[in-house]
């Protein structure tokens, strides 16, 4: 056995603190050490060029690398060896960067710890076993979870590879949130215009399977695939037959339903379209509102005169949910987001007063097909504000959340073009903490709109009141002339944060995805791989994250992530089959007791107990993780993570502190 060593500077990032150079002539005395180098860049191509040079004229069969996290490079170097007819597996890499050079200053100590991080990979190095891989068959079909902008574009480009995609969204229509937009930032071009010919696209795509009320209910892996079980609700009507002539409508006696696609701003019947451009183009009945749906259950048989005058015969009120389980070769989530509840944040009296909305629903009012076609009115009185208040970060960059919608900014300044826009003489005020306008085109946006007369109070109110007149008190200090003002207003509109929505976390955890942040702020928004090199990629291989599902973004940046997540999903489904190495945890059957401690801890469900007479535990190896948890709880010893076995991990301890430790391999 031979074993080549070889130690990275990183630039200054390693040699800054730690004597490099030291480090590689120190370990060179090493009797298991053939070869012992030091280089610059270990992952350039003139350094992975140099490790195959080495294993070539020395015949090296073992290899040591100390360089940065082996989360960023160790697949690099582990094929620098299968380039080279060795085992990918016969590579220890020592992180040199993040677990030393990074957290110390005293280049001594610094120094003598890299000495010994690096001799105990060389004793582990000596005892590391090859492993070798096993093919899946990966099925050529894609599961995207939300059909907002995000879904609808990832599913298109999909498509067009010849990957059959089904598209499913929980709402009655595809279009997400950007359906609901008038104008889009910074350009004001029309929402509807840029969006609903990829609606269309989708619905009709021959590759594409649409389907609208639709959730997730189950997902398990199945060799390489993923075994998901959907669940659709009825709509009460074919939309095949449905020809979108507001019949029925006109004959649904039910007139005060809220309508909950405009986030319950105005009314619609209990049969209705989500909005004019909706995708079905089919109604949809509201059971909840429904008076034959409502009174069925009671025996009862009342109206239905939606069905009796129906010239299609479209209505069908014998719908009921279906189940349906399907294989899918990968899986994106763009799930998108919702806002933040204002109303917990009680001085601002959101709920109190009908003309205090979220920014949201104040721009819905300027959609033609929204809730007021297209008018901007001040809710109580259905006339136009002479005045309008933005009030920034409501729900954001505080205590309840840490963190910036990343929007909020662009968004009131579009909604204050367009007041201006509609009523030109409107005295508008964003009342903001910072002006955060960073994108292309962002700082010229904000610079037209200033010019425009709109009124910027540095503060965040302390108070909104409602007045005796029937206007609205904003308090708040303005820090650019130190006064307290208060601004008497017909209109407040709150710009609130993004959240997940509320499936979020169930859909993250049958997937198998984490959480962005452990607690509190970003809990349940998804966790990519790597922020910079994987943002799109997640723990669990083969699902993937787009748009809002990780974080607040604009729809500029969902639909790039979009197309990447398409281009990564691709990857894996055009080749039809994934390679895995064989370094699942093992089980020793004679030893298991069949207690399900490992059960109870691996945090990717990849064990379970089977057999009938004698119950062991059996870990699926395409679930599997690595992580090691199991083998830490297993009480008889008999779970064993081949790569980090006691053989291994105990001469590892051994090199580093130069103490002789008994080995028992169980």
């Amino acid at each position: 056995m031979k074993i080549g060593v070889f130690i990275c500077h990183c630039g200054k990032n390693i040699a800054g603190t730690v004597d490099v150079k030291k480090v590689a002539d120190e370990v060179k005395k090493n009797k298991l050490v053939t070869f012992s180098t030091d280089y610059m860049f270990m992952c350039s191509k003139s350094g992975q060029e140099l490790i195959a040079q080495i294993i070539k004229e020395t015949g090296i069969d073992r290899v040591v690398v100390g360089a940065c996290t082996p989360k960023l490079h160790e697949k690099t170097f582990r094929r620098v060896l299968e380039k080279s007819q060795l085992n990918p597996f016969y590579l220890e890499f020592v992180n040199l960067r993040e677990q030393n050079s990074w957290i110390h200053s005293d280049m001594e100590l610094a120094t003598m710890k890299a000495i010994d991080l690096v001799n105990g990979a060389i004793e582990r190095a000596a005892n590391l076993e090859a492993i070798d891989s096993t093919e899946y068959t990966v099925e050529k079909r894609a599961l995207v979870v939300g059909a907002g902008v995000a879904g609808i574009q990832a599913a298109l480009d999909l498509a067009e590879k010849d990957i059959e995609v089904v598209l499913i969204d929980i709402d009655a229509t595809i279009g997400g949130y950007m359906a609901k937009l008038d104008k889009t930032f910074p350009t004001n071009d029309c929402s509807a215009c840029i969006l609903s010919p990829k609606m269309n696209d989708a619905f009709s795509h021959p590759n594409i399977t649409v389907m609208t009320q639709t959730e997730v209910v189950s997902s398990e892996r199945n060799g390489g695939n993923f075994e998901v079980e959907l669940i659709q609700h009825p709509r009460f009507v074919d939309i095949d037959k449905c020809r979108s002539c507001y019949t029925c409508i006109g004959h649904c006696p039910v007139k005060k339903r809220p309508n909950k696609y405009f986030h319950g701003l105005g009314t619609t019947k209990a049969v209705f379209f989500p909005f004019a451009q909706s995708i079905p183009k089919a109604v949809v009945i509201d059971q909840d509102y429904c008076l034959y749906l409502k009174n069925r259950e009671k025996g009862r048989d009342v109206c239905r005169r939606c069905e009796q005058n129906c010239p299609s015969g479209a209505i069908n009120f014998s719908q009921e949910p279906i189940n349906l389980t399907m294989n899918f070769g990968a899986v994106i989530l763009a799930t998108g987001f919702e806002d933040f509840d204002p109303s917990i944040i009680e001085e601002f009296n959101y709920g109190n007063s009908p003309d205090i909305l979220t920014n949201s629903e104040f721009g819905f009012m300027f959609n033609v097909s929204g809730p007021t076609d297209g008018k901007l009115i001040k809710p109580s009185t259905e006339k136009p504000p002479k005045s309008v208040a933005f009030i920034q970060c409501v729900g954001s960059r505080d205590d309840i959340a840490g963190y910036c919608c990343n929007v909020g900014c662009m968004a009131s300044l579009k909604h204050a073009y367009l007041t201006l826009k509609q009523y030109p003489d409107t005295q508008v005020y964003i009342c903001y903490a910072d002006m955060r306008t960073v994108g292309k085109g962002y700082e010229e946006y904000y610079k037209r709109i200033r010019q425009l007369g709109v009124r910027f109070v540095r503060g965040k109110p302390s108070q909104i009141d409602i007045l005796p007149n029937g206007q609205l008190g904003v308090k708040v200090y303005d820090s650019a002339i130190e006064k307290l003002v208060i601004l008497e207003v017909d209109m407040v509109a709150l710009q609130v944060g993004m959240r997940p929505v509320k499936e979020a976390s169930d859909i993250r955890l049958i997937f198998g995805v984490d959480p962005s942040s452990s607690e509190g702020k970003m809990v349940d928004y998804y966790k990519e791989l790597h922020p910079k090199l994987e943002p799109v990629d997640t723990k669990a291989a083969g699902v993937y994250i787009a748009g809002c599902a990780s974080s607040p973004k604009t729809i500029t940046a969902s639909v790039s992530e979009a197309k990447a997540a398409a281009s990564s999903a691709a990857s894996r489904l055009m080749t039809g089959k994934i390679t895995l190495a064989n370094n699942a945890a093992l089980v020793t059957e004679e030893t298991c007791v069949g207690c399900g401690a490992c059960v109870e801890v691996c945090p990717f469900d990849a064990i379970e107990l089977k057999g009938v007479i004698k119950r062991v535990a059996w870990v699926n190896p395409t679930v599997c993780k690595k992580c090691g948890t199991c083998t830490t709880v297993c009480p008889t010893g008999s779970m064993q993570l081949p790569h980090y076995r006691t053989i291994q991990i105990v001469p590892q301890i051994k090199g580093m502190t130069e103490k002789d430790l008994e080995v028992e391999e169980s």
